[in-house]
């Protein structure tokens, strides 16, 4: 008799994983995408499962890929338990405006960040004493530095080319034996100006998580 199981299929990246037909994919196959690196050179969630029927949103295209073709039969959700999101130079600017929000916790997704590391290509510069840092809409974690930056936000001196982070108020606040930050269906992480703006600076934002099943 025929197994009804199929072993998870190996594709070379992410444009070959969108590019199938979402009417000819199985629900529930399983695809494995060997070279995970995006435009900038960094990698990010690798195994994605075919949910039949499925309509999540994520507009940075991280832990959910639509099909280019078949888009209704369904979508690929990432199921690695570990991953990394990943905000380039681009979006991660000096004009970054306050409260602009950078990510949106899928529907069917919990996920627990362990850190927000900033790797800084032009150093941030300008305004008066001028300071960034993250927070969440969700309400236990929605005052300016709570997840990246605490209280007095990454100052000009934190924010010099290399990898750079100042742990938020509530991110240090879990790993002081406190409750973990989670994240679920439809919390954001938020960008914040906590003291005026700066004039020059980006980097790329760099978010490992758990996933919370």
């Amino acid at each position: 008799m025929a197994s009804k199981y199929f072993p998870p299929v190996l594709i070379p990246n992410v444009a070959e994983l969108q590019a199938f037909d979402g009417d000819k994919i199985r629900p529930d196959s399983i695809y494995k995408v060997a070279n995970t690196i995006n435009q900038n050179g960094y990698v990010g969630p690798s195994t994605f499962r075919f949910v039949a029927g499925a309509a999540a949103a994520d507009a940075t295209a991280q832990l959910i890929i639509n099909p280019a073709v078949g888009a209704a039969s369904g979508q690929w959700q990432c199921v690695d338990p570990f991953f990394v999101l990943l905000f380039d130079s681009n979006t991660v600017t000096f004009a970054l405006a306050n409260n602009a929000v950078l990510f949106t916790v899928p529907v069917g997704y919990r996920i627990a960040p362990q850190l927000y590391v900033l790797e800084v290509g032009t150093p941030w510069t300008g305004g008066t004493n001028s300071a960034i840092g993250m927070n969440s809409s969700n309400a236990a974690y929605n005052t300016a530095g709570d997840l990246l930056g605490g209280a007095g936000g990454m100052v000009a001196a934190d924010l010099t080319a290399g990898f750079r982070g100042k742990i938020g108020a509530k991110m240090a606040a879990m790993y002081a034996t406190q409750p973990p930050v989670v994240l679920s269906a439809g919390d954001t992480m938020r960008w914040n100006r906590i003291v005026d703006a700066f004039t020059a600076g980006n980097g790329v934002l760099h978010v490992p998580c758990w996933r919370c099943f």
